[in-house]
């Protein structure tokens, strides 16, 4: 008789998956239905996440759930403008080896029709990737009247446009962010009247009421019931 057993595994990370994120620090109990998960991907650190959050909370000093709820949107906002810059700088250095090959294929045109013509290309851009590249690129690139900006020329050309889209992203991020926190500073400029009325109206109320014992001692009847003995 055969009997099924719980498949088994020894890699921890598939041990926790399910298991639901742990509560952002410093956010009350009561607060943290309302929030969304940690904007976090493969790669990334939730501690880090996590300081950044203490730090933007520990800043603004979240007053109520709506400000909690913010907060969070500021903190994911942040992280997401981050990681745009990230994929940004990614982009052109990700764009640096093909950007070589075009370089040297461009340079070697005289040797295009030789069946030597791709070995050469290839020989060139190894050279330049391995140890002291730069010095030997540098060398390459003279002999044409050219330096290494050439290759940040022909980087930036063709990686042009997920360049500023990832760029845009990062400045779209920072706009949002910047526009919770004036709303957060907006919201507290109208509520402080509202709060100083609320406590006037308190203090002069407070105010009355001994104003008001006073004038129902005044009005009490006197007991003549001695004199009337």
């Amino acid at each position: 008789m055969s009997t099924e057993t719980e498949p088994h595994t020894d890699h921890p990370e598939a041990e926790r998956e399910g298991e639901p994120d742990r509560p952002l620090p410093g956010l009350p109990n009561a607060v943290a239905q309302f929030l969304g998960d940690r904007p976090i991907i493969g790669g990334e650190d939730p501690a880090a996440y996590d300081a950044l959050f203490t730090q933007f909370a520990a800043f603004i000093k979240p007053a109520d759930t709506i400000e909690w709820i913010w907060t969070k949107d500021i903190v994911d906002a942040s992280w997401e403008a981050r990681r745009a810059r990230r994929i940004r700088d990614q982009v052109l250095e990700l764009g640096r080896a093909p950007a070589m090959k075009r370089v040297a294929e461009n340079l070697l045109q005289d040797k295009r029709a030789t069946a030597d013509f791709k070995k050469d290309v290839s020989k060139a851009v190894s050279s330049w990737m391995g140890p002291g590249g730069e010095v030997k690129m540098i060398k390459f690139l003279a002999q044409y009247g050219l330096n290494p900006s050439a290759i940040a020329a022909e980087t930036f050309l063709n990686r042009a446009q997920p360049y500023e889209q990832a760029d845009r992203m990062a400045a779209n991020a920072d706009k949002r962010r910047d526009t919770l926190l004036r709303e957060v500073e907006r919201r507290r400029a109208v509520r402080a009247p509202r709060f100083r009325d609320a406590t006037n109206i308190i203090d002069a109320e407070a105010e009355d009421v001994p104003a008001e014992r006073s004038r129902s001692a005044s009005l009490q009847i006197p007991d003549t019931s001695a004199d009337d003995k």
